[in-house]
């Protein structure tokens, strides 16, 4: 069970790391409108009249933008943070049963030694001839 959370924590985690990539290439396609828009606008007073209105709305929007990558990372981060936690756990259960295979050995090697030593004991009375 714990080897099944830590995988779909691991499925997840890979899902919150490519919608961060994700957003990172929505912010660096913002980016490149903006510079575009920005080029096309100089040395023309009516396109830069037009353009520092686009710019107020292209300025929420990267905000916005912004604002969803760093939620995104959040989330990745809690999912790091998550399968660390699974790992760990999963680690402590693997130790836990070690040694509890470690113990049922060494309890099987002690009657094993002691059904020995109770047959060593027995055979003197086994090898005598039974009167009668």
């Amino acid at each position: 069970l714990a080897r099944q959370a830590a995988d779909a924590c691991r499925v997840a985690l890979a899902a919150a790391e490519r919608d961060r990539l994700t957003q990172e290439e929505a912010i660096a396609a913002h980016g490149a409108v903006l510079a575009r828009e920005t080029q096309r606008a100089r040395g023309d007073a009516a396109e830069m009249a037009l353009w520092s209105v686009w710019l107020r709305a292209a300025e929420r929007q990267r905000r916005r933008l912004e604002f969803e990558l760093r939620r995104r990372a959040m989330v990745e981060e809690s999912l790091r943070e998550q399968l660390r936690d699974n790992f760990a756990q999963l680690k402590r259960l693997e130790l836990a049963l070690e040694q509890h295979q470690q113990k049922e050995r060494l309890a099987a090697a002690r009657k094993a030694e002691q059904r020995a030593e109770e047959m060593e004991l027995l055979k003197p009375q086994l090898l005598q001839p039974r009167a009668g």
